[in-house]
């Protein structure tokens, strides 16, 4: 049976750049890739998020209904 691992994490957004600042600095991360529509980060334990500019993107509204059909990502601290 072959292994299957996670490749990389898309997030779409308005401003790829501005998430990519906050989860390298959160993560200890390096920026791998980048181009005009979208910024690929690595944090030194191999996790890949990558942040794709969606000029449509909304912002979550939890806990209203509209717009809460979004991502949402849980970090451990140690």
């Amino acid at each position: 049976m072959p292994l299957v691992t996670a490749g990389v994490v898309v997030l779409d957004c308005a401003e790829p750049e501005k998430l990519a600042v906050f989860y390298k600095g959160l993560l200890e991360a390096e920026e791998t890739d980048t181009s005009a529509n979208l910024v690929e980060i690595r944090a030194a334990d191999g996790l890949r998020l990558a942040f794709r500019r969606d000029a449509n993107a909304t912002p979550p509204s939890w806990p209203r209904p509209e717009n809460s059909l979004q991502a949402h990502l849980d970090f451990l601290v140690e």
